[in-house]
């Protein structure tokens, strides 16, 4: 099993639902359900989100699927990358949902697998900060020995795997290093206690960082990186290559790169984290290859 921390549901929301949402007629939701599918999403999408919650997910996107396809929908929690990947190369989902470095390291196993959209949030791709004061004068996470650092909760899938390799990087085998390790409710809460000099380091992703810049810049010019990642790739909607008719790809695909033009879905798409889904972009490829080579999967 590959050890990622269950993560934000946002990414599996929104890839299920806003590919359904208004992009056909009354008429065409009258017709009887006629298909059915199954959507697989991996568990690092439901970090810090109990158990008992998330089969509450799946019901509202059920009925969307219903109501707006008339295909009869099935959403599945299905593990990790690997567990995903499998379920969708032996065709027992049709679709799934990961994170893009998930989906690189799936492919490396499963080659059939395939991206068939990606998911935005303001920016196409994504990055990872262990931020601190800037009058901290540590230079490295071995000055962090004995000092407190926040890993807030709902962390980004991506920020979790940056962490911790930096922490296998420099040699640092558990979080007793630390003198106390905070899960912060909100990133912004753990930077407020940074800049107040109560925490020492957090970890943020790229957007949260541009986020606290915006709305509190007199405090933002008090932080800076200790460390920074590279850029990761975006989430992906995954196929397995000629499992699905072109006919529902197109439709899928349609319904996705349109649900940002209706208030509806940019309402759902803000409410989830994300302000739109794209087609896949030409340099895609070369962009799993290169988080690969930076961030190869676990043993």
């Amino acid at each position: 099993m590959i050890g990622i921390r269950r993560g934000g549901i946002g990414l599996a929301v929104c890839a299920i639902g806003l590919a359904l949402l208004p992009a056909w007629s009354r008429a065409q939701q009258a017709h009887s359900p006629t298909t059915t599918v199954k959507i697989g999403l991996v568990d690092s999408l439901f970090r810090d989100v109990p158990a008992s919650l998330i089969k509450y997910v799946a019901p509202p996107f059920e009925k969307l699927m219903l109501e707006q396809t008339g295909m009869v929908a099935e959403v599945v929690t299905a593990g990790d990358a690997y567990d995903v990947g499998k379920l969708l190369s032996d065709g027992k989902v049709q679709f799934a949902v990961l994170h893009g470095f998930e989906f690189a390291w799936a492919r490396q196993k499963y080659p059939d697998l395939k991206p068939l959209v990606i998911a935005v949030n303001r920016h196409r791709s994504l990055k990872a900060h262990l931020v601190m004061r800037s009058d901290n004068e540590t230079t490295d996470l071995s000055g962090l020995k004995g000092k407190s650092v926040s890993l807030p909760k709902r962390s980004r899938a991506h920020s979790i795997v940056f962490w911790e390799r930096e922490l296998t990087k420099a040699g640092i085998s558990s979080q007793s290093f630390f003198g106390k390790v905070i899960n912060h409710a909100s990133m912004e809460e753990a930077m407020d206690d940074v800049v107040r000099g109560t925490v020492d380091a957090v970890l943020v992703d790229g957007l949260a960082l541009e986020n606290y810049e915006q709305v509190k810049p007199g405090c933002f010019i008090r932080l800076k990186n200790l460390k920074e990642s590279v850029h990761f790739p975006p989430g992906v909607v995954a196929i397995r290559e000629g499992a699905v008719d072109a006919a529902t790809l197109a439709r899928f695909r349609q319904g996705v790169n349109t649900a940002h033009e209706t208030a509806r879905g940019r309402e759902l798409m803000a409410m989830w984290k994300l302000t739109a889904f794209e087609n896949v972009p030409a340099d895609f490829e070369r962009e799993l290859s290169e988080i690969m080579s930076i961030y190869p999967p676990p043993r």
